[in-house]
């Protein structure tokens, strides 16, 4: 059991995926859901690897199981003992914080610490906006199949506007991203969504955590006649099993 939490854990966006097809396989729905936003997510380590001249391959590892790599340009050459240095400071500082929290304090902070020889200090804060810029989760949509089956999608109006709803993934996000902080499951019925584009559609949605601190957001999309009930349970009880998974230690 230990094993197969620690591998779900290790390939979350898979894991996602594969929840959104569960939401929509037991709800006839779209599922929805969303990968952490980058801001909670937290560091593990960093790993930095000089890449060309002027160039840097850094290597994010995060609690939650998610890898990030990311190539940074500068206007010079830096070494790989810089880089390692920087790492090392940064690891050592910060491990066990999440990335907005990194940002804020390095930027503010760092030019006080005398760590770090003052000719690298520069160099740290240049990296450290690149790699800690945060962004909205990935979103992963299933279920069209299902949506188009059912009686309320019977005419073509409402096929286009489904498929323009699925077609902006952003707009989704950005919905998304609203609910990730929040806490519980929220149900927002046609008019009640606080983006136009969806006020045609039905939306419940619910927060899943890592501990006890929300990190991403999953949800059902449907029509604004369906079963609440069913729906609300169904997303409550994938949100407790998705939160179960990313707390197990």
């Amino acid at each position: 059991m230990h094993k197969k939490v620690e591998l779900l854990k290790k390939d979350i966006h898979s894991f996602l995926d594969q929840a959104s097809m569960m939401l929509s396989s037991l709800s006839h729905y779209l599922g929805v859901t969303m990968s952490p936003n980058t801001s909670s997510i937290t560091l593990n380590k960093i790993e930095m690897i000089k890449y060309r001249d002027d160039q840097l391959a850094v290597i994010l590892f995060t609690d939650e199981g998610i890898i990030q790599n990311k190539i940074i340009t500068l206007d010079h050459e830096i070494s790989q003992k810089n880089l390692n240095d920087i790492a090392d400071y940064i690891n050592s500082k910060f491990s066990g914080f999440t990335l907005e929290e990194i940002k804020r304090v390095i930027i503010g902070e760092i030019t006080q610490e005398k760590v770090l020889c003052d000719k690298l200090i520069s160099d740290t804060i240049r990296i450290c906006r690149d790699i800690f810029s945060t962004s909205p989760g990935n979103i992963y949509i299933s279920g069209l199949s299902e949506m188009l089956s059912l009686p309320d999608f019977s005419d073509m109006t409402k096929i286009k506007e489904l498929l323009k709803t699925i077609e902006d993934k952003q707009l989704i996000v950005r919905l998304l991203d609203k609910i990730s902080s929040s806490e519980g499951t929220q149900v927002f019925i046609g008019s009640e969504n606080p983006l136009d584009e969806m006020k045609k559609f039905s939306l419940i949605a619910s927060t899943y955590k890592e501990g006890n601190r929300p990190i991403g957001a999953i949800g059902i999309i449907g029509p604004t006649r369906m079963d609440y009930l069913h729906a609300i349970s169904i997303v409550d009880l994938t949100a407790s099993y998705i939160t179960d998974i990313l707390s197990y230690k």
